[in-house]
């Protein structure tokens, strides 16, 4: 078996090298079906056969032990936090970062901004993101530059911190304002602000909640602003709320436009952005999914790919499952094999929560709006979150565990006419 797997691999990704170099463009992040450019190195020297199971959402194989290829952690680190009159301004500035030598260029726009300021993670990180007299801060950039050499550092932080001066001065590309970071917790405390984006979106008030079926897209970074801004006017055309945020040197964009999944209405409305974001995203020379993988998606494989290496994807998956039993309906399904795949359209959880009625939904929020991150899935011991699943090592035990099984039962008093609020028999 182990030979064949091998054959199968070799012979699509040597014979197909040309079609492949096509149509994945030259990224770092590179999750969108198998890892078909990587497996040869661009010489064409060295095969590795890892680089099609990473990313493969469990279609492949089972993986029961790796060997991991560790990066020591740079000696000095430097943030600068460079801030803009517009989320626009920030996009369009952040290739300079890129070619400045940064280790890399995370950007953050003025709604996730906003957000921030309303929760108690702003109080760990407001003296380093000051607001700047008579301006309005509506994006941010968050460069680091990292190695050991203290004096190749310092000086790439100068040089950059110097041409903003410029820039602000005759007052071009947006900038206005930026603060240096020298401070390991304070580079960090900036870090775990961002990270929380995703939960900070989630707490918005309202029936609509962000929703991640569009959210990690990924485009040749070049391209990405205008890119950005097409994105931008889709949702806006449909009067979506949505925060933006990213890693501007991969190309990535994070964005989860808020739908209320409980009206029939907006759950259609994902398959159509669904498509739109396609078409965008190919037009840009881009990844439907850059980072996460989410196989779901697959529908758009054909698409994508083209039928020639949609079918080289097939063969692939047909060598290593040819039964089709690894998380069938994600990515592609074997050659020969004729069950459907995963669909945008499918039902949903929110098919099932608005068989709730709309008081209890009001009524028990907490359960209603966990957002299914997992962030509270945490061993570390440092964090308050979440105790019952520290000890006893079962996710149920989560917040969100806990919240999916009252959601349930919610759903199931209320089908068999019995009211949650009361818990008592309808008539």
């Amino acid at each position: 078996l182990g030979g064949k797997i091998y054959r199968a691999v070799v012979d699509s990704c040597r014979d197909n090298r040309a079609l492949i170099i096509d149509k994945f463009p030259a990224l770092n992040r590179f999750l969108t079906g198998y890892d078909l450019r990587h497996v040869f190195s661009d010489d064409m020297q060295t095969f590795d056969l890892t680089r099609i199971i990473t990313g493969s959402e469990g279609t492949l194989a089972f993986v029961t032990e790796a060997k991991l290829d560790i990066t020591p952690i740079p000696k000095v680190r430097r943030l600068v936090n460079i801030k803009y009159d517009s989320f626009d301004s920030a996009l369009r500035n952040a290739p300079y970062m890129v070619e400045a030598k940064a280790l890399s260029v995370e950007t953050v726009d003025s709604r996730v901004l906003n957000l921030a300021r309303e929760d108690i993670v702003w109080h760990s990180v407001s003296e380093m993101i000051l607001d700047v007299p008579n301006k309005e801060m509506l994006g941010l950039n968050i460069v680091e530059f990292a190695g050991d050499d203290l004096a190749l550092i310092d000086a790439r932080v100068t040089s950059l911190c110097q041409r903003m001066d410029e820039l602000m001065a005759a007052q071009q590309a947006g900038v206005i304002g930026y603060q240096v970071c020298e401070d390991l917790s304070g580079i960090e405390r900036i870090y775990a602000m961002r990270k929380k984006a995703v939960g900070l979106l989630g707490n918005a008030k309202g029936q609509a909640k962000p929703i991640p079926f569009v959210e990690d897209t990924c485009v040749p970074p070049q391209h990405l602003a205008d890119y950005i801004a097409e994105f931008r006017a889709l949702l806006d055309s449909h009067n979506l709320t949505y925060g933006m945020f990213g890693h501007v040197d991969a190309g990535v964009l994070h964005v989860r436009p808020a739908l209320d999944m409980c009206d029939p209405q907006q759950e259609m409305l994902m398959k159509t952005l669904s498509d739109k974001v396609v078409e965008l995203t190919a037009k840009y020379g881009g990844l439907l999914w850059g980072e996460h993988g989410k196989g779901f998606r697959a529908q758009y494989s054909p698409e994508f790919f083209g039928d020639a290496l949609f079918t080289e994807l097939r063969r692939i998956k047909a060598a290593f499952d040819p039964d089709n039993r690894l998380n069938p309906g994600k990515i592609c399904s074997p050659l020969d094999c004729d069950e459907p795949m995963m669909q945008v359209d499918a039902q949903k959880r929110g098919t099932f929560d608005r068989r709730i009625p709309l008081q209890v939904r009001t009524e028990y929020r907490g359960a209603m709006e966990c957002n299914g991150n997992g962030l509270c899935f945490n061993f570390d011991v440092r964090s308050p979150m979440c105790p019952s699943m520290k000890i006893t090592g079962d996710r149920i035990h989560s917040p969100k565990g806990r919240a999916t099984l009252v959601r349930e039962w919610l759903r199931l008093l209320s089908e068999q006419g019995v009211d949650p609020l009361t818990l008592e028999q309808k008539l």
